[in-house]
């Protein structure tokens, strides 16, 4: 197959690479810190992909004395909307000409063992991606496979393949369809070193356990200690394992197209938008797919065919259900009768009660009978956080 369409519509245009260079260089110019400001991420490497309003800056510093608050300091004096993110280091978020640059404090190192944060080794991978990565025109297909099949993000809330690990991948495999193909005979935590740190080792000797439980291990070929996997689940795995055999068996463009799990769905479809609050994405994308998760959990007797969740300009939660009244006594069970002490305060509880499989039961009364009316308690049973803005049943 050509990928000639998919990459005219995916790689940023001249005017488009033009206005982010420039954003970019007067945000840099702007801040004043006694500190080196690099800029990093997949611009640095030139692997980013269309659309793009993020950029991730670091400011390296030669001491590592109190460098978050150094920086802040900086970035209130020359900017307005700056956003202090708590991490293993503060780092921040400032909006600048519409663009999200994400700016971290690290320290200056030269190799990966002289980290003292993880962040602080950022910079050497792009160093290894621009030395060693020579099909970048690639890792843009295989990040926008990912998108479209949404196993791209590496945050708690994806557990995906992040832009880093598709970055080594084309480079250690060579294409996008080379990765596509390994994947196939991936075994279970398949072991790929693109370094060869392990080529005459037992990694298993070598690597913190606690770092090797992904379904498949990544050495990160600037830092022999770090598996650049360890936060890929072994669904989202499957997922990317699935898509790649039907992409091979049937090669098609459709396959770089993101579409809603909203399509894949019908019948009696469950819509509620939810507007995350400010704060970490990571932090606040696991909060809301936790509501999900509740929801989902809560809602069984309506008997969910299908569920699933998006975050587009808002937060959305997917149920496909197949009804939306329940009737409104329902049969509940208490304890089995050998349980001698437990039936007769049961009992006590509950006269009405009766045995049935050598069990008690008593017919309860529904607090609600609607589907609408189920969700909006559970809703309002789920902390304060998140704020659902609106609810559609079709």
């Amino acid at each position: 197959m050509k990928y000639d369409n998919v990459l005219k519509r995916i790689t940023p245009k001249l005017n488009e690479r033009e206005r982010l260079n420039a954003s970019t260089n007067l945000f840099v110019n702007k801040l004043k810190v006694d500190a080196e400001i690099i800029v990093g991420g997949s611009m640095a490497k030139d692997t980013w992909i269309t659309n793009n309003n993020e950029v991730d800056i670091f400011v390296r510093f030669n001491h590592n004395d109190d460098i978050s608050n150094i920086l802040e300091k900086a970035l209130q004096e020359n900017f307005t909307s700056v956003t202090r993110v708590h991490g293993s280091r503060d780092y921040y978020h400032v909006m600048f000409e519409e663009i999200l640059f994400e700016v971290v404090p690290i320290l200056k190192i030269d190799d990966a063992s002289q980290a003292q944060n993880i962040t602080d080794v950022s910079p050497l991978h792009a160093v290894w991606v621009n030395k060693h990565c020579k099909r970048k025109q690639d890792v843009l297909l295989l990040k926008q496979f990912c998108k479209a099949q949404r196993v791209y993000g590496a945050e708690s809330y994806i557990s995906g393949f992040s832009g880093y690990i598709t970055e080594i991948l084309v480079t250690h495999y060579g294409s996008f369809e080379a990765v596509l193909r390994a994947s196939l005979s991936w075994k279970k935590q398949e072991i790929i070193d693109p370094s060869n740190y392990y080529k005459n080792k037992h990694i298993w000797f070598e690597v913190n356990h606690s770092k090797l439980g992904s379904p498949i291990i990544i050495i990160d070929p600037v830092d022999k200690n770090r598996n650049a996997a360890a936060a890929l689940s072994l669904e989202q795995y499957n997922k990317f394992k699935k898509a790649a055999k039907k992409f091979l068996t049937s090669p098609s463009e459709t396959s770089f197209l993101y579409t809603s799990p909203r399509q894949e769905m019908n019948g009696t479809i469950v819509t509620i938008r939810f507007e995350p609050l400010s704060g970490k994405k990571d932090i606040v994308g696991a909060q809301l797919v936790k509501t999900y998760s509740k929801l989902v959990e809560k809602l069984q007797e309506y008997k969910i065919k299908k569920s699933d969740w998006e975050w587009t300009d808002a937060f959305y939660v997917y149920l496909q259900v197949e009804r939306t009244l329940l009737p409104s006594t329902y049969e509940h069970r208490g304890p089995p009768i050998v349980h001698t002490k437990h039936t007769k305060l049961f009992k006590q509880q509950y006269p009405s009660c009766y045995e049935k499989n050598e069990a008690l039961y008593v017919i309860k009364k529904r607090d609600c009978t609607t589907l609408k009316d189920s969700i909006l308690k559970i809703l309002e049973q789920t902390w304060e956080y998140p704020k659902w803005t609106s609810f559609t049943l079709q």
